[in-house]
């Protein structure tokens, strides 16, 4: 029984290492494409989530998702993006 039981806590501790390392953070900085103006204010939010961000005053964001997910960036005037990657430890 007692073996059972150090299993049972070994499995409970490792969890959660186990799902946060499936997460990945991006981080970066949005901009308009032709003035490169930073967009002060934009959204980014995890596709499909509620998970979401504001980019600061600089236009930098940072947010933790899971790999395979995809980001969508709104800002008031602009129609909207979405990426099409999935992100490992590169850039968009």
């Amino acid at each position: 029984m007692q073996k059972y039981f150090v299993h049972i806590i070994s499995f409970l501790i490792l969890l959660p290492a186990c799902l946060i390392a499936q997460q990945v953070r991006v981080t970066g900085f949005v901009t308009d494409s032709l003035s490169h103006e930073k967009l002060i204010g934009a959204y980014i939010t995890e596709s499909g989530t509620i998970n979401g961000t504001i980019a600061d005053n600089n236009g930098y964001f940072s947010i933790v998702i899971k790999p395979t997910s995809s980001l969508k960036f709104s800002f008031l005037g602009y129609k909207s993006f979405q990426t099409d990657n999935k992100f490992k430890n590169d850039t968009l």
